[in-house]
């Protein structure tokens, strides 16, 4: 006896969509045509979509590469304008130091000009006003004798315009008896020599003591030799006949109110019977 079935499993199996499309195209082979035709337009048109992505993504990409190139550029622009401010301010301060520089230099030297003009116009100044001591002629104490000692008197007198301060004066008077000029050149530069180191031994004393010799201008100071000099009388009648001569030095120093430092030396000679006539050495008689 056979199972009954169940009513449902008699019926025949409903096809699904795929398989109905499988058969529709086995059954239209047309069908097929199109779809393949529609499938290469759908790959076609993908294509030219993408290269359509690909060529504005391209043109984007250009562009972005431009925009960065002029970009940069301005960039470089920037920089070098910013190196060229740089430089042009570092240029500034160079100028600026340099101009500083020559303000410094021309103050200096225009201070240097000033500063020797008005040296130079105080050096004119203490010139024309200092003090200027000079010898008189010689006189003697008393009219020279054989076997007497010799003096002679001497005025010092100041022709400047301002006092001559802390004078002080050594003297010097010795025979003489000349042979040629050459060995009278010798004579005298000891003389000098002599009476300068003694003029400098005086200042020191000066220094050291409280006490000082001024001249007024237009006015005298009175000396007199302290040597002793003899003449015998076998060389006195040599003297009056020019032979011997009897020399009279002197080395004069003093100061201004203005500091400064002065000497004057002076050399006289006598010859002859007149005891009022005294001369003038060649050299030796200098205002210093």
């Amino acid at each position: 006896m056979e199972e009954p079935h169940d009513s449902l499993d008699l019926l025949p199996a409903r096809p699904g969509r795929w398989q109905t499309f499988k058969d529709w195209v086995k059954r239209d082979t047309r069908s097929t045509d199109w779809l393949i035709v529609l499938l290469t337009a759908g790959i076609v048109l993908t294509s030219v979509f993408q290269w359509h992505e690909i060529r504005t993504g391209s043109k984007d990409t250009h562009a972005l590469a431009e925009a960065a190139k002029k970009q940069a550029d301005n960039m470089s622009n920037v920089s070098d304008a910013a190196d060229k401010i740089r430089q042009a301010a570092a240029d500034m301060v160079v100028q600026d130091q340099r101009i500083a520089d020559n303000a410094q230099k021309a103050l200096e030297a225009s201070s240097t000009q000033s500063k020797a003009a008005l040296d130079a116009s105080i050096a004119s100044f203490r010139r024309d006003q200092r003090p200027y001591l000079i010898a008189d002629v010689p006189a003697f104490v008393s009219p020279p004798a054989a076997n007497q000692n010799i003096q002679v008197n001497l005025n010092l007198r100041n022709i400047g315009k301002t006092p001559a301060t802390k004078v002080w004066w050594n003297l010097h008077l010795t025979p003489y008896r000349p042979t040629n000029r050459e060995e009278f050149l010798k004579f005298l530069p000891p003389i000098f020599t002599d009476l300068e180191h003694k003029s400098e031994q005086g200042r020191k004393e000066i220094k050291d003591f409280p006490f000082e010799q001024d001249v007024a201008p237009n006015q005298p100071i009175f000396t007199t030799t302290q040597e002793t000099v003899v003449i015998d009388d076998k060389n006195f009648p040599d003297l009056q006949a020019g032979k011997l001569a009897l020399f009279l030095n002197g080395v004069v120093s003093y100061t201004d109110s203005f500091k400064g430092s002065y000497q004057t030396d002076f050399c006289y000679y006598f010859v002859g019977s007149d005891p009022k006539v005294w001369h003038f050495c060649d050299a030796f008689n200098a205002i210093k």
